[in-house]
């Protein structure tokens, strides 16, 4: 099978909820970035207040990948079927993985890094 046909109207929904689930995820992530981000700068700061060692060029929360949103995309994918005028939609395999399960090739990078903030995702 190399196409699938769906009702533009139920992918619509389908896209909204996966950019609904991908935005929570994202702004949770995001929260504990900060939070982690934050923590290691005060620790940083009571060192050198304190003088103890440290390394300038270090910046403390180099291995703390910021999170990143991808809700352009969905964005997008949502517009172009909001202006659609067929009510049926094929779709290809790559857009099939991505619009209906959420299957993105941007998808594994998310969920590692989101997964080292979401204790749900880990």
């Amino acid at each position: 099978m190399k196409t699938t046909n769906i009702k533009r109207d139920i992918l619509r929904d389908k896209l909204v909820e996966n950019r609904t689930k991908h935005e929570a995820e994202f702004k949770e992530a995001r929260a504990e970035w900060r939070k982690k981000v934050i923590k290691r700068y005060v620790k940083l700061l009571k060192q050198m207040e304190e003088k103890q060692d440290f390394t300038e060029a270090q910046s403390p929360c180099s291995e703390l990948p910021k999170p990143q949103h991808y809700l352009n995309e969905y964005n997008t994918a949502i517009a172009r079927l909001e202006v659609e005028e067929e009510e049926i939609v094929e779709l290809d395999e790559q857009e099939f993985e991505a619009y209906w399960l959420d299957k993105w090739n941007w998808s594994r990078g998310f969920v590692g890094t989101t997964s080292l903030y979401n204790s749900k995702l880990a």
